[in-house]
């Protein structure tokens, strides 16, 4: 099941001094997992940003904002190795409405309605 697996970001570093290319796949959190929310807002919108920092050899991306613009989330990963070293999301995703929060029908399954 696709949903169910960790985020995978699949990226490709140029060194533009000598043109020397480096791929590699970061993986972030599961879906069904402690950081469920950060998934979950990287597959709402995918990723917004993503930076690399050639000192600290660190990669860190934050998703694109979500409705109300509440602040994104982020997840940071070692290059070297891919691991994701944190994940985090300040304001979580709001609950998916009840189903009870469905407009009802105006007329009851089954009615005869003259137009």
């Amino acid at each position: 099941d696709p949903a169910s697996r960790p985020i995978a970001l699949d990226v490709v570093l140029l060194r533009a001094r000598s043109g020397v290319a480096a791929g590699r796949s970061l993986f972030g959190p599961a879906p069904r997992g402690r950081h469920g929310s950060v998934a979950a807002a990287f597959r709402y919108g995918g990723v917004g940003a993503i930076d690399y920092g050639a000192a600290s050899g660190v990669v860190a991306a934050c998703s694109l904002p979500r409705k109300g613009l509440p602040p994104p989330a982020v997840l940071v990963w070692d290059w070297r190795t891919g691991v994701c070293l944190q994940a985090v999301l300040l304001h979580p995703l709001p609950p998916a409405p009840p189903p009870a929060a469905v407009r009802p029908l105006r007329f009851p399954i089954g009615a005869q309605v003259a137009c």
